[in-house]
């Protein structure tokens, strides 16, 4: 997979990303508590219930010390494209999609047992929210990763890159009959510059590409994973909004475990031969993708919701790519191209386009 086309999918992920926090955004102020209008108030918000409004000093360390730890967990997503890189020599994308969340599940579960010990309870789940979670971890999991993985084996990352940036469409079209959301003209304008920086870097960006029966089929199964993610995110919105209990951080544990915990089921005997036959090079890019990038990752990102401005911290992903960019040149020597460089800032300017619409 060459960086040039890659880098799309990165930008893709960071957009549906973005997406996700959209859809916690107004619960982040609405549910809380202190946030409902007191009697007599006229309808007024308590503005104390935003988390911004501490004494300055405090206010301008805390923000401080969470940029400062978002700089650095960007620096680690935009490794998490290399470590992919590297660990491909050495399992199949199969393998790779089982062990990382497979790490992933005792990682979450072992929170778990020190929260209990703690006393720190869990959310408790109803019967019908379990099994929601439960399939939104399936489609936003294995959905996924696997139909990105799997399709990769047969078609060139081109055809993947540019199936994959259908996400933010397929969500949109879903929203707009699932939810009643609105299609404004800005959305479609977003969508249609970034699509273009899209084709730019996987039609231009590289050397060659071929087109087959084999390729088409895998592009098929590629077409599964901005479907699955159209799927979770949508009816990840209606969740939050019928289960208000559930905080997006354990959303996004809950649905992880679940998700990843089927996985574990899928694991072969060829799963185990390329585990065991895993460089120590190899086990510290998986445990690196498994416990910084995955784990630990999406609790810093949901911890730093509760201190800055969502639209403050969905900002900082555009280091990702930077970060990406700069990692590849550095360990895998790839080259920058003019036409990248174009492709990524029409990326850039459509994402803005979708998010100040938002």
């Amino acid at each position: 997979m060459h960086f040039n086309q890659s880098v799309v999918i990165i930008i893709t992920q960071n957009l549906q990303f973005v997406i996700l926090t959209k859809i916690f955004l107004v619960r982040k102020s609405e549910g809380h508590p202190r946030c409902q209008p007191p009697a007599g108030s006229g309808g007024e918000k308590d503005i104390s219930c935003f988390p911004m409004n501490s004494p300055p000093e405090k206010q301008k360390t805390s923000v401080i010390l969470t940029s400062s730890i978002l700089i650095f967990l960007m620096a680690i997503w935009g490794y998490s494209f290399v470590g992919i890189k590297f660990l491909l020599n050495e399992l199949s994308p199969f393998n790779l999609t089982i062990l990382r969340f497979s790490i992933v599940v005792f990682a979450i579960i072992a929170l778990m047992i020190i929260d209990l010990i703690r006393g720190k309870i869990w959310p408790r789940l109803r019967r019908e929210t379990l099994w929601q979670l439960v399939g939104l971890g399936l489609i936003g999991v294995i959905g996924y990763h696997l139909s990105l993985n799997t399709g990769e084996m047969y078609t060139s990352a081109t055809i993947a890159s540019i199936i994959v940036f259908t996400s933010p469409i397929f969500a949109v079209l879903l929203s707009s009959k699932l939810l009643g959301e609105k299609i404004t003209g800005q959305k479609i304008f977003g969508i249609a510059i970034a699509f273009t920086g899209a084709i730019l870097i996987s039609v231009f960006g590289h050397e060659e590409m071929s087109l087959s029966l084999k390729s088409v089929s895998g592009g098929l199964i590629v077409l599964g994973a901005p479907v699955s993610w159209a799927i979770y995110t949508v009816f990840g919105k209606k969740f939050s909004q019928n289960s208000p209990e559930v905080s997006p951080l354990y959303f996004s544990l809950y649905t992880m475990l679940f998700g990843s915990l089927f996985l574990i089921f899928l694991v072969r005997k060829a799963t185990l031969t390329q585990l065991i036959n895993l460089s120590p090079f190899g086990w510290a890019n998986l445990l690196f993708l498994s416990l910084a990038c995955s784990f630990l990752g999406y609790i810093v990102w949901f911890k730093a919701l509760e201190s800055l401005e969502a639209g403050k911290v969905t900002a900082f992903l555009y280091l990702v790519p930077v970060f990406s960019v700069l990692f590849s040149r550095l360990f895998l020597r790839e080259s920058l191209t003019y036409l990248l460089v174009a492709g990524v800032l029409l990326i850039f300017l459509g994402v803005w386009f979708i998010e100040s619409n938002s």
